[in-house]
């Protein structure tokens, strides 16, 4: 699905590649589409010091901002991993809220930087059809489509987005 929609044919068997700048301006365009940021390098944020966390959360929430030219509102902790610091952090940065990989129902009372998701896997049939719900939407359909994606590691692949994976990239950002 997401091969289709960026109009750059199929991807080979294995193979993977980042999305390009132009990718990800075009996707955070699409209605019901949102960025958010991931950390620059995708490296386990609690393991670092204050001073690495604070650079990997900001400098990727800034080279989104400049690339997509809006706010990112929304922040996913890579591997799920983070402890109170890290959250200090990511809410010193001016997000509003963050994602672990916790799988369990979000309920009203969740903290808004402790948000767990139900995880994409590769070969997820229930991702491409949200995808495809979205693509649709743009393309003069009238269902709405409150899909986001919430993540933007440096150095994922759009082939695994298209396949399962919870984050979609821009390596062009590096």
């Amino acid at each position: 699905v997401l091969t289709e929609w960026s109009r750059i044919g199929p991807c080979p068997p294995g193979a993977a590649r980042p999305m390009t700048a132009g990718e990800v301006r075009r996707l955070a365009a699409l209605a019901g589409v949102s960025i958010g940021a991931h950390s620059a390098h995708h490296l386990s944020l609690p393991v670092l010091s204050v001073e690495q966390q604070r650079m990997e959360i900001e400098t990727c929430k800034a080279r989104l901002e400049a690339l997509v030219g809006c706010h990112m509102e929304c922040f996913s902790y890579p591997y799920g991993a983070h402890d109170a610091e890290t959250e200090r952090l990511v809410r010193l940065a001016g997000f509003k809220v963050a994602v672990t990989t916790v799988e369990q129902p979000v309920k009203a009372d969740v903290d808004p930087f402790l948000v767990p998701r139900f995880g994409v896997r590769r070969g997820g049939a229930t991702f491409a059809g949200r995808l495809s719900t979205i693509v649709s939407s743009i393309d003069g359909a009238t269902s709405a489509s409150a899909v986001k994606v919430v993540s933007s590691e440096t150095n994922s692949s759009p082939w695994t987005a298209a396949t399962g994976a919870t984050s979609a990239a821009a390596s062009a950002l590096a």
